[in-house]
């Protein structure tokens, strides 16, 4: 196959088109960037390789059909047309920070391959954090830790219920990966779920439970708070562009992100409760998390409790919680695989 990688100084929105063959044009794909600007010293046409015969530049304003030899402008807006050599499957998808859009291009039948699954075959679970990025850090444990923990659960509980399922983990390990390579590595292999396992923490020591976070936009400021802390990153940088660019480029998946979360968070409590009756059921929310932002599959970030809570914190330094809570988050992806 063939990556195209479009790299910008910042958010740039996109709508993407697929052409048939048309004339002396193959079929291909464009992207129409309103608001970006070509770089002066890029050239207009770019040899593909694969199944990538060309890569196009020109102006927006450019009808994606017109035979090359067109002269883009330094007018704002241009369309990127990537002409194709043989029949192709392809996924768009961007990362942040720096933005960049990335189109991947794989021996096919012309089709976007970012919506939904029609079956779940691999499985992606994401422990957060990582070697010197712990998380959250109370009373000598580390979120770090406990999601990787957790995760192994999951993964052996799942396979022994569906052998046949392909269940990997961002990190095996102690070890750090930033918040693009853990979506990267779940599109790469072709993921049909992904699933970020994470440990809350808050100033408020009375804050407790348990809950669930799909990619949308929000105005709770809090959760903005929240957000902004996980990716490392500042509430004034989740600017409203950015909001806007996350919740239109994953509409062909917030149903199954919103199915997955809600499968995962009922089983989830359900679970909690057979050891920590008391458990908070935060249900699921919203949130622009940077780790979901570049996955191209039903995406979710997990929180199973919070270790800034004196009794939470108690309960997940037990094995018997780690597997409960495990159990719940298993549970919830096996119904969710079955019912897909």
């Amino acid at each position: 196959g063939s990556r195209i990688v479009l790299g910008f100084d910042r958010v740039a929105l996109f709508e993407r088109r697929d052409e048939p063959a048309s004339g002396d044009l193959p079929p291909r794909v464009s992207l129409t960037l309103p608001n970006a600007r070509k770089r002066a010293d890029l050239p207009d046409v770019f040899p593909g390789r694969g199944p990538v015969q060309r890569i196009r530049v020109l102006p927006a304003a450019t009808d994606p059909n017109t035979i090359p030899g067109a002269q883009p402008t330094r007018a704002r807006g241009m369309r990127i047309v990537v002409d194709l050599a043989t029949p192709t499957r392809y996924q768009v998808f961007f990362l942040t920070n720096p933005f960049r859009v990335v189109l991947d291009f794989r021996p096919g039948a012309l089709s976007a391959t970012d919506s939904a699954p029609t079956r779940v075959r691999t499985i992606v679970l994401d422990p957060g954090h990582g070697g010197d990025q712990s998380g959250a850090a109370y009373g000598g444990l580390r979120e770090a830790d406990i999601a990787l923990d957790v995760a192994h659960r999951v993964r052996a509980l799942i396979l022994r219920r569906l052998p046949g399922m392909r269940v990997l983990l961002t990190r095996a390990d102690d070890r750090f990966l930033t918040l693009e390579e853990r979506t990267a590595f779940a599109n790469g292999i072709g993921a049909d779920v992904f699933a970020s396992i994470h440990v809350n923490g808050a100033p408020d020591t009375a804050a407790s439970g348990a809950g669930v976070f799909v990619l949308d936009t929000t105005a709770d400021r809090a959760l903005l708070s929240f957000a902004a802390r996980e990716n490392g990153t500042t509430v004034d940088e989740l600017s409203n562009l950015q909001l806007l660019l996350a919740q239109a480029h994953r509409q062909g998946q917030s149903v199954a992100s919103m199915q997955l979360a809600t499968s995962i968070q009922g089983a989830m409590i359900g679970s909690a409760r057979r050891v920590n009756p008391e458990i908070v059921d935060r249900g699921v929310r919203q949130a622009v998390f940077y780790v979901l932002v570049g996955a191209s599959m039903p995406a979710v970030l997990v929180e199973v409790s919070f270790l800034s809570n004196p009794m939470e914190q108690r309960l997940l330094g037990t094995v018997g919680y780690r597997q409960a809570l495990a159990e719940g988050v298993a549970e919830g992806l096996i119904q969710y695989a079955r019912a897909h």
